[in-house]
């Protein structure tokens, strides 16, 4: 069960997750702000980009998210509306695993 469904059916007093559309009785509190980036090893070709572009990034393999997680399907919307492909190298079920 989904934690949206949890909540609403009192099984769950509060959930921390990432905000998407909200099923009516539910409100959304922001607790911090994420800002996702780009990690490269020094001397990386991307490194010294200032904003690279996706066509730059679809020349690299990525360590992702894993499938369903919404920074996931962001990356996967962003590729696909642009008309290119995410090589996925690795799936990381969380930061920590990423070596943080």
């Amino acid at each position: 069960m989904e934690s949206f469904d949890q909540l609403l059916a009192g099984e769950l007093d509060l959930a921390v997750r990432s905000r998407e559309a909200l099923p009516h009785g539910l409100r959304f509190e922001p607790l911090f702000a994420s800002d996702r980036m780009l990690i490269v090893p020094r001397g990386h070709e991307l490194a010294g980009k200032k904003r690279p572009t996706l066509r730059d990034l679809a020349r690299h393999a990525f360590v992702i998210p894993p499938a369903g997680s919404t920074s996931r399907r962001l990356i996967e919307a962003a590729f696909l509306r642009a008309g290119l492909r995410l090589e996925i190298a690795m799936e990381a079920g969380g930061w920590m695993s990423m070596g943080w």
